[in-house]
């Protein structure tokens, strides 16, 4: 659990691979120019609070070549965090396919800016119904907590955000 001070992005770069869920709780960024370095999450510390695109994808060469593991899910609570730059094969520097790429099987992300107090409750009710035995994959309790969020806060733009992103298998 890296959290307050301890959320730094070398921490998170360095513990990254030792989990099999990874969450974050945070403030996303999406740019359609230069999106590599300008998509990020903001993290913790004074000097480099930023983990962008290119470290996420930097995780990947080293998986890969030191037969190291990466998280199954990636749970991106954050503002944009589907987005980038929209080209022919896709969405090039997201944040989420940047860590389909890393070798996550499925991100949650975010479609546009989310409200704190709505996304907070949804996420709640997400982490809830996947930790129930009888869900394997994230796309049933992302539906379920989505249904739960809309009976209390029914404008879709507070609940429709977020997304399964990835193979479900």
């Amino acid at each position: 659990l890296l959290e307050g001070k301890k959320a730094t992005r070398k921490n998170v770069m360095d513990s990254i691979r030792s989990c099999d869920v990874a969450y974050f709780a945070t403030h996303g960024i999406a740019a359609t120019i230069n999106p590599l370095d300008n998509n990020f999450l903001v993290l913790s510390g004074d000097k480099d609070p930023f983990l962008t695109s290119r470290d996420i994808l930097s995780l990947r060469d080293s998986t890969l070549t030191e037969n190291r593991t990466f998280p199954e899910l990636v749970i991106l609570s954050a503002c944009q965090t589907g987005l980038g730059k929209s080209m022919q094969a896709g969405i090039f520097g997201g944040l989420a396919r940047c860590f389909l790429i890393a070798g996550a099987n499925q991100v949650i992300m975010s479609l546009w800016n989310v409200d704190d107090e709505a996304t907070a409750y949804l996420m709640n009710r997400f982490v809830y119904y996947l930790n129930q035995p009888s869900y394997h994959l994230p796309s049933e309790p992302l539906r379920l907590a989505e249904l739960d969020t809309k009976k209390k806060y029914p404008n879709p733009a507070l609940w429709a955000s977020f997304s399964v992103y990835g193979v479900s298998y």
